[in-house]
């Protein structure tokens, strides 16, 4: 099998990173939203894993099971912040959506479902 198959868009290899990441981490490089596969160093190779169900950081401490999440389009070198656009009153200008909220969490970290490739 060729070795640069590509399963409906699951992972996205090659990915030369803005800035240090560590492995778990949401973020956003060259135009697409994923999560790091393993800790990588600012200018090295990474892997960005753009589905699955994962526990993110988030900002707002009541999220029902279903809210869409929203995070920033910016390179940044942290986990990115998510908001709840509908909820918090938040304005959405750069922020983009990257999951739904697939059960009702504690107060630091939600269970998201990862959107990919489409935003509903």
């Amino acid at each position: 099998m060729s070795r640069n198959f590509v399963h409906r868009g699951a992972r996205l290899g090659m990915v030369i990173m803005t800035v240090a990441h560590k492995a778990g981490e949401l973020v956003y490089e060259k135009g697409f939203y994923g999560v790091v596969q393993d800790d990588v160093a600012a200018g090295a190779k990474g892997t960005l894993l753009m589905e699955g169900v994962w526990l993110l950081p988030r900002v707002a401490s009541t999220l029902a099971q279903g809210v869409k999440l929203h995070a920033p389009a910016t390179e940044i070198a942290t986990s990115l912040p998510l908001i709840a656009a509908a909820t918090n009153g938040q304005a959405t200008t750069g922020w983009n959506p990257v999951g739904r909220v697939i059960a009702t969490g504690n107060a630091s970290v939600a269970r998201v479902q990862l959107f990919n490739p489409n935003a509903y």
